[in-house]
């Protein structure tokens, strides 16, 4: 039976990461990604102590606040149809993907604990595969969860 699903927004943002007036949600079309803050040269002390890292292996923190992956609905189209993830992950994740801005932040369920990465990498939703490493918005999640890199 075919599901009908409508188009909802790429992220939603929690209030405590955004904070302050001068922080918001920024696009920056050259990279494909979003980013928490306008510029990066600004960024609040607790993010700047945060050490560079040159690889995302072992670090997992962008998988640890998105219950779901976080597929989006193109053209009327849900983006893991469109990339031809198989019918079994589709089953597993829709329940959830269909409510998933009502669930309690928690890793996503494609997640692996134990190597701190995907599950389903190859199947990855394009918002995981723009996800860019020590970007601000990597840096405030690492933050959150207390991960140094």
């Amino acid at each position: 039976m075919a599901q009908t699903l409508l188009p909802v927004p790429i992220f939603s943002f929690p209030e405590h990461l955004l904070g302050k007036k001068d922080r918001s949600v920024s696009d920056h079309p050259e990279s494909g990604t979003l980013s928490l803050f306008k510029d990066m040269n600004n960024l609040p002390p607790n993010l700047t102590d945060l050490p560079v890292i040159e690889s995302c292996d072992g670090c997992g923190a962008c998988c640890m606040q998105t219950a779901v992956p976080p597929y989006i609905v193109i053209n009327g189209q849900h983006e893991a149809l469109l990339n031809d993830v198989p019918a079994d992950l589709v089953d597993e994740i829709m329940p959830y993907w269909e409510i998933r801005f009502q669930l309690p932040e928690r890793s996503c369920m494609w997640f692996d604990e134990q190597r701190k990465g995907c599950k389903h990498y190859e199947y990855r939703p394009k918002a995981c595969r723009n996800f860019e490493i020590n970007s601000s918005s990597c840096l405030a999640i690492r933050d959150k969860w207390e991960i140094e890199g």
